[in-house]
């Protein structure tokens, strides 16, 4: 089965590199990027063969301690909301078990957004399942979050579509039980459609 991910490339930074990895332990099976991987496949694109292997080896640390620079900063500034971790022995990125969780639904749409078009990294666009997720939950999420910020005011994400079958005076009711901080007109006024 072919993967979405390209090769990484000589060309990509440090940065890519770590979304390289990102995006491959989010599409692998068991949520796995291993960094020996990522080194193979940098090796097989150098040019020439490194006749002083004690430099070839230091590049590579050098490379290696980069990466996990970068990981930890995206740890550091992001907290909790990081769904990756560098294993133990810094071998392994690892995908948290719980990815679909919300509070990662930020993080991974900027990720796979970023490399939807033009990406070295990102073989084809999202599609199916997680194309649809992408467009019904967290655009809407983060549209809320950025209605919410422009009306510095409280704002709740219902979800799209709908999957209980509840009317839109239900859904609301249910939203400022929640605290909304609004009360709900019931019945609707007269320019509601039903």
């Amino acid at each position: 089965m072919a993967t979405p991910i390209d090769p990484p490339t000589l060309v990509l930074g440090d940065d890519d590199l770590v979304d390289w990895m990102e995006l491959t332990a989010l599409f692998d099976t068991f949520g796995v990027a291993r960094v020996d991987a990522l080194l193979g496949s940098l090796i097989t694109l150098e040019e020439t063969a490194e006749d002083d292997i004690g430099e070839r080896d230091k590049r590579r640390e050098q490379l290696v301690e980069r990466l996990e620079n970068e990981i930890n900063l995206r740890q550091r500034n992001l907290g909790e909301t990081y769904p990756f971790d560098l294993s133990a022995s810094g071998d392994e990125l690892l995908l948290d078990g719980n990815w679909r969780d919300p509070k990662y639904a930020f993080y991974l749409i900027c990720l796979i957004t970023t490399h939807v078009t033009g990406s070295a990294i990102l073989r084809t666009p999202p599609g199916g399942e997680l194309l649809t997720r992408l467009r019904n939950r967290v655009f809407q999420i983060v549209a809320t979050l950025g209605l919410a910020g422009l009306a510095t005011g409280p704002a709740f994400s219902v979800g799209w579509p709908r999957q209980t079958g509840e009317t839109i005076v239900e859904l609301l009711t249910r939203a400022a039980a929640a605290g909304g901080g609004f009360s709900v007109r019931t019945p609707p006024g007269p320019y509601f459609a039903s």
